[in-house]
């Protein structure tokens, strides 16, 4: 019996030892689970003030977002009625333009129409500009011819002109006069009336002969069956001009007057042409030199070869000279010119 309660105490023991070792072990769990309870607590503690801090953070974030907000949308708000000022502006610009672009329709309507009419009242001047043009071409050409029963006068011709100018001289004209001409106007005219075979007289007044005109000119006058006078006169020609033309002349058998009267450019330089001009032609009645630059040594030359050539009747010379030439005893056939201009100006030609 003892025994039995003795093996039961012993197993009672046992067991209190286990539920001891057990009590101890949960002992231990507990207190470690209370240490993890209470790092738990920190952590919670932790991050609950974490959560308040972002919260705090969050709030004034918030805040500032409401603000930022609020400022932009004031910003917002002044801008969009400023666009609105502006808009209103610009469409009241807009119709101002609109108003000013009719405006301006109207004036342009209004300014082609004048136009219009400017260019009806143009086209009517243009015509009558033309018509005035023609009457004054036909003045001007009534001026620049004049046809008399035997002469015709060229005065300033043009050389668009000259073809329409040589028409009108007809077989009756047998004094031609060019007045005031260029020296390449001369020659479309007078190189055609070479050729006719009813002139017999030409009058050259101020109407200048180029070396390479008076060169042709005289090639075509040298062997001339038809003119009798030939006058050119008043500056048309000088010394150089006098003596091509006295080399061309030379063999002439029509020519019986020569007039180079008034010329200043001729002088003594080509008075040996002259005389040689005297000696050699066979039909050359008359030359006048008188109102030249020619000295009273050149015109005693000339006066001397009259000695050489009887056929020769009578030389013009300057009044200035008559003392000097008195001696030589040539009466009639050595005249004294006292004109201040040419004489073949106020006269009119022999039929």
């Amino acid at each position: 019996m003892q025994l039995a309660n003795k093996e039961k105490e012993n197993e009672l023991n046992s067991e209190i030892q286990d539920l001891k070792v057990r009590i101890s072990n949960n002992e231990e769990k507990i207190a470690a689970a209370n240490k993890e309870l209470e790092s738990t607590k920190q952590k919670l503690a932790e991050e609950k003030e974490k959560v308040a801090t972002l919260e705090r953070s969050f709030a004034l974030s918030k805040e500032e977002i409401k603000v930022e907000n609020e400022s932009k949308i004031k910003l917002l708000q002044e801008k969009l009625s400023t666009t609105n000022e502006e808009l209103i502006s610009t469409k009241q610009l807009l119709s101002d333009k609109e108003e000013e672009l009719k405006a301006q329709r109207d004036m342009t309507e209004s300014i082609n129409e004048k136009l219009k009419m400017e260019q009806r009242m143009t086209k009517a001047k243009d015509r009558e500009i033309d018509d005035l043009r023609t009457k004054l071409q036909n003045i001007e050409q009534h001026k620049m011819i004049k046809l008399g029963d035997f002469e015709v006068r060229f005065t300033s011709p043009s050389a668009e002109q000259c073809p329409n100018l040589l028409t009108k001289i007809k077989d009756k004209h047998r004094h031609v006069y060019l007045n005031d001409s260029s020296s390449d106007v001369a020659q479309l005219l007078l190189i055609p009336l070479l050729q006719m075979k009813n002139i017999s007289s030409l009058y050259i007044h101020s109407t200048p002969f180029t070396c390479d005109f008076v060169e042709f000119f005289s090639s075509q006058i040298s062997d001339n069956n038809t003119v009798e006078s030939l006058y050119i006169n008043h500056n048309s020609i000088d010394d150089e001009g006098v003596i091509i033309l006295a080399q061309f002349l030379k063999h002439n058998k029509k020519l019986q007057h020569l007039s180079l009267q008034f010329d200043t450019g001729i002088t003594s330089v080509s008075v040996p042409s002259l005389v040689e001009l005297i000696c050699i032609n066979s039909t050359l009645s008359v030359l006048n030199v008188s109102n030249t630059s020619i000295d009273t040594e050149g015109v005693l030359e000339l006066a001397e070869s009259l000695k050489s050539n009887v056929r020769l009747g009578k030389i013009v010379v300057d009044e200035k000279h008559k003392a000097m030439c008195t001696p030589l005893l040539l009466g009639a056939r050595l005249a004294y010119s006292y004109d201040s201009t040419p004489y073949e100006q106020a006269g009119t030609a022999k039929k």
